[in-house]
């Protein structure tokens, strides 16, 4: 690496990549603070960016593999444990008891005997 660059040509997939991401800019600007105006000026944040990422990890002794590995994760959505969907199963039931409970108490003090009719599609049918 002790040469220095003086040429640059991407491959296909970056050169795709980056027409995404330029009309995803022309899109929303407003996800950048200064918008790139073109595609050298998108280029040399990204790498400008990215350099920065890499020096100030690889100073805490980071190697690239982990630091790929950790920004890859950032772009995949992790599975849900069986632990958590227990928990987001109890809160629909409690949801649905705190709905039931009001209209309850809704009944007693009209005499409506009928009001948890009303509120059907906020639980589910036999809980």
């Amino acid at each position: 690496m002790g040469k220095k660059f003086t040429g640059f040509r991407m491959n296909e997939q970056v050169e795709t990549q980056l027409n995404v991401l330029e009309l995803m800019i022309k899109d929303k600007p407003e996800r950048f603070l200064h918008a790139p105006e073109n595609r050298s000026a998108l280029i040399n944040l990204m790498l400008g960016d990215y350099a920065n990422f890499l020096i100030t990890n690889f100073k805490k002794g980071k190697n690239y593999d982990a630091l790929k590995k950790q920004l890859t994760d950032l772009n995949t959505r992790k599975p849900v444990s069986k632990n958590e969907r227990l928990i987001q199963a109890n809160f629909d039931k409690l949801s649905a008891i705190l709905y039931l409970l009001i209209s309850t108490n809704q009944s007693l003090q009209r005499l409506d005997m009928n009001d948890w009719r009303n509120i059907q599609s906020m639980y589910k049918q036999g809980t």
